[in-house]
């Protein structure tokens, strides 16, 4: 399946951003990558104006939230 990706940002996120991304259809991931914390919103992607709608309102519900600066994690998650 083909994933939309939005909203990239560096840090990580508090579990309360995948919580709101996962209400519409959506999940948030934090990253590492070369070893900077990372992380982005994805939705599933069908090719239909849904996709759009579900992104709309994700970045809607996240800047309800306070934004991405609101959620950052103080401390990034640690690599596995």
């Amino acid at each position: 399946m083909h994933k939309q990706f939005f909203m990239l940002h560096g840090g990580h996120l508090v579990a309360k951003a995948d919580r709101i991304a996962r209400r519409y259809g959506g999940r948030h991931v934090n990253t590492i990558d070369a070893g900077q914390a990372r992380g982005w919103f994805e939705v599933p992607s069908t090719g239909g104006l849904i996709d759009n709608q579900r992104i709309t309102i994700i970045r809607n519900e996240i800047e309800r939230a306070g934004g991405v600066e609101s959620l950052r994690r103080k401390r990034p998650l640690k690599a596995a």
